[in-house]
């Protein structure tokens, strides 16, 4: 069979611009999705009277053996498919006859691509909360193994004030569950508008009935505005978007792990099960899947920003630059599944070095802020105080004196007590 639109008028593509304008090399991930809109299809034009209920049935039956034929690998698409949708109508005609041509009756590919990328995000989105619940798990899990571990926080990669490492992974958590929250809240409203019933520009003049069909797919209602409908991307933008912002924040734990993990700081160990070797130094034992998942984030970030670049500009209506959506799509889904599949594995195989950490907390200076809030409660002004625990800090290191002795002698009555990072860490708990 040959393109779906060839005929006196357009007579076919040269063999390159065929390969050029084929897109089933990377949309035939979506024939699931095309078969259930098909089907669902079908129906609506029997019941709309367009069909009669013998071709119905005929066409269902035709989509059910694709169904099966396709999933135990019978059946795969063939060099002068073009799509997805042409892939399903050649293979309907094959075994139907040619009334399988009337799938696509009161259709349009501009809606249907709609249609089938918008349940394939359905089912993409339940699998990354679904993803996200076991990495927030898994967080969760390495904030209650810290205990009360307590580490440097960091500034400027200078140490900064005492923190209970427990703080650390309830940040990433938290972030994390704010992450889930907008893809649930994306779910929701991927199920709010099918884009059935918008057709190639403005609809059809046939007697459809596209909220009945709406219902069917599991939609509130279908297409309001045809032009709105076939332009927008919106759903796209929104799932690589938030996957971008979530994988920014996984690049940023990535990269503490490989730095804690390095002989310089020493604050974790990583499992011989998440790291690798050098092919010529065999001592090495090397982060490289901390390193892709921090890479992951650039990647996602260029398909996000090339998905932007394609929309802009381009007029209202269907253009075949869109074409070119699902594979930014596509490619930031599989990082979503890959990095959700890897991390709570590389979680378990983090171990604290409990010594190290708290050894690098028990630098004085870093209650230097303590101090400093201490003269405040004192009547000191701020700025003042500021600049008078400055000072202290500068004698200290100029005289090569402890700065808690600096503190003492200016002070006298300031509590020692007060020079314990694990008190630190308790007070500004409580604080919050």
């Amino acid at each position: 069979m040959s393109a779906l639109w060839k005929s006196q008028l357009n007579e076919g593509l040269h063999a390159p611009l065929h390969a050029m304008n084929r897109s089933i090399t990377f949309d035939f991930r979506l024939w699931p999705y095309d078969i259930q809109g098909s089907k669902a299809h079908v129906e609506m034009l029997e019941k709309s009277e367009l069909i009669s209920e013998n071709l119905s049935k005929r066409l269902l039956k035709g989509l059910e053996e694709l169904e099966t034929d396709i999933l135990c690998g019978k059946t795969t698409p063939q060099l002068q498919d073009e799509d997805v949708h042409g892939f399903v109508e050649r293979e309907l005609i094959e075994r139907v006859g040619p009334e399988g041509s009337n799938v696509h009756i009161a259709r349009s590919r501009n809606e249907q691509i709609l249609l089938d990328v918008t349940l394939y995000l359905r089912d993409l989105t339940h699998r990354v909360v679904q993803g996200l619940d076991h990495a927030i798990d898994a967080m969760a899990l390495k904030e209650q193994e810290a205990g009360e571990t307590f580490m440097p926080s960091y500034t400027h990669l200078r140490r900064a004030q005492p923190m209970f490492v427990k703080q650390y992974w309830q940040a990433h958590k938290l972030l994390w569950e704010k992450a889930k929250q907008g893809f649930i809240e994306l779910g929701k409203s991927l199920s709010q508008e099918c884009p059935m019933g918008a057709g190639a520009s403005n609809g059809t003049t046939l007697a459809t009935q596209p909220q009945w069909e709406a219902e069917r797919l599991g939609f509130a209602r279908s297409s309001e505005n045809s032009l709105a409908t076939l332009s927008s991307r919106q759903h796209l933008l929104t799932f690589c978007g938030s996957s971008v912002h979530w994988l920014l924040d996984v690049s940023r734990l990535m990269e503490d792990l490989i730095n804690w993990s390095s002989s310089e700081f020493a604050f974790v160990s990583l499992s011989p099960r998440v790291t690798t070797g050098s092919s010529m130094m065999p001592q090495k034992r090397n982060p490289d899947i901390c390193e892709l998942l921090r890479a992951q984030a650039s990647v996602a970030m260029g398909h996000y920003v090339s998905l932007m670049m394609l929309l802009k500009g381009l007029p209202m209506g269907y253009m075949k630059d869109l074409q070119e959506d699902k594979s930014q799509l596509f490619a930031v889904a599989d990082l979503m599944e890959c990095a959700l599949e890897a991390l709570p594995l590389l979680l378990q195989g983090v171990t604290l070095n409990v010594v190290a950490m708290q050894n690098a907390a028990q630098d004085p200076l870093l209650l230097a802020t303590d101090v400093m809030e201490w003269l405040v409660t004192k009547g000191i002004p701020l700025r003042e105080a500021h600049h008078k625990v400055a000072n202290s800090i500068h004698e200290s290191l100029l005289n090569k004196v402890p700065f808690p002795d600096c503190v003492i002698k200016l002070w006298p009555d300031f509590p020692q007590e007060k020079f314990s990072p694990f008190a630190s860490c308790v007070t500004r708990l409580r604080a919050k």
